[in-house]
């Protein structure tokens, strides 16, 4: 039996990166916001804020160094990226 694959996130509150990154026009909600991050495969990260529904996609494991305090955002750095056929969230 195989074992099944899982994403994983290394998740942070209370801080995003102030530089990098784009805004994505169509992540809504959190579990969006990581799917989007899954399906480029240049990202490294994502920032997002519940309360406004913004993600932040990031590409560069390098903006990670302009870290701010932010009370409104959610901080997902992928440790651990599956394959397509087996992707699950954790």
């Amino acid at each position: 039996m195989v074992a099944e694959c899982r994403s994983t996130w290394l998740r942070t509150s209370n801080v995003r990166v102030t530089v990098g990154g784009f805004l994505s026009g169509s992540s809504r909600d959190e579990e969006a916001c990581l799917a989007e991050c899954l399906s480029n495969s240049a990202c490294v990260f994502v920032d997002y804020a519940p309360s406004s529904q913004r993600c932040y996609v990031h590409t560069d494991a390098n903006d990670l160094s302009q870290l701010t305090t932010d009370t409104d955002f959610q901080q997902y750095i992928l440790v651990r990226r599956c394959a397509a056929s087996d992707r699950k969230y954790a």
